[in-house]
């Protein structure tokens, strides 16, 4: 392991054959994506509860993201409620000045 962080696993690894790795986290399909020098690398359940994947033969970097679609689609929507809410806001200082100066 070359770097850790909640979101991102990195390891570096030298092998003369196929191997299977076992990986100390937890396997959950819905979020973790993996690359071997930034080709995907699919990830399988290892041990139950772990996380497994076939690498190939020579020195290569495994990076692991975790990556949610459904975190995406959560940013977008929050984005678009957060500019709603702004876009209602300025209509209603708009609206409030323009009556005030129809009063005038």
């Amino acid at each position: 392991m070359t770097s850790y962080t909640p979101n991102e696993v990195r390891y570096k690894y030298t092998s003369a054959t196929n191997r299977v790795a076992v990986f100390s986290e937890v396997y959950y399909p819905n979020g973790w994506k993996a690359t071997v020098d930034g080709q995907p690398l699919d990830i399988f359940r290892a041990d139950w509860t772990l996380r497994g994947a076939l690498l190939p033969a020579g020195e290569h970097e495994i990076i692991m993201r975790f990556a949610p679609s459904s975190y995406k689609t959560g940013a977008t929507v929050s984005l678009i409620a957060s500019l709603l809410l702004l876009l209602a806001l300025a209509a209603a200082v708009a609206t409030s000045i323009i009556q005030r100066k129809g009063n005038d």
